[in-house]
């Protein structure tokens, strides 16, 4: 598989096992990189995530947010559609959320809002933000896999659309335990700042596990 972009040529072999599978793509090493190829469809790139919406995100610089490289095709200037991108591999050992402590899931929420409000201001909105997009090291918490995220520009109410999408990444945390929590953490989609929100929902217990496990429905 040879992939072209604007400043190199990966070639992977097809004999090399990708480290990765989804159901849209594949994840390999290259040269220090990882590679993100979007599978063919009936010839067709998978992917759906523009060389636009792709050139704008990669100059996000954060230390929650996945650090992308450079843009590929199999084929160049057949498609506007980014068909593999690099990005730097995100290294430590990973935890479960709701198992690190208290104090460090609410710092890093804190950073991973930030984020969003970042996102926000530089006119992307995010799609698809959930527990399984993101990566739980022992000193930050991670955003991965922006290839949903479109760039609209200005808009009025991105930031309360993505300060939503930001909630249902809270929640998946809790509901990808067991589908049980407390009623009223449901209640953050009123609250303006979710993090304090949380913040005081939790400040009793030394992790999120021990809510759940304390605040069963």
């Amino acid at each position: 598989m040879e992939l072209k972009g604007n400043n190199d040529t990966i070639i992977l072999d097809d004999n090399v096992k990708p480290i990765y599978r989804g159901g849209s793509s594949e994840i390999f090493r290259n040269d220090g990189l990882m590679v993100k190829v979007f599978q063919l469809v009936n010839n067709k790139s998978s992917s759906v995530i523009s060389e636009e919406n792709f050139d704008i995100i990669k100059k996000v610089k954060h230390r929650n947010f996945i650090d992308l490289v450079e843009k590929y095709h199999r084929v160049p200037k057949t498609s506007d559609m980014v068909e593999a991108y690099t990005y730097h591999e995100i290294e430590g050992e990973t935890f479960n959320f709701l198992e690190r402590d208290t104090e460090f899931c609410i710092e890093q929420l804190r950073e991973l809002l930030s984020l969003f409000d970042i996102l926000s201001e530089l006119g992307i909105k995010i799609h698809d933000a959930s527990e399984v997009n993101t990566i739980v090291l022992s000193d930050r918490i991670v955003l991965i896999d922006p290839d949903f995220y479109d760039y609209i520009g200005t808009s009025s109410n991105l930031k309360d659309f993505n300060r939503g999408q930001f909630k249902y990444l809270v929640l998946s945390y809790f509901f990808n335990y067991n589908r049980l929590v407390m009623p009223s953490l449901m209640f953050s989609y009123k609250d303006n700042d979710p993090v304090e929100y949380l913040a005081k929902e939790l400040k009793l217990y030394k992790t999120p596990l021990d809510y759940i496990k304390n605040n069963r429905c």
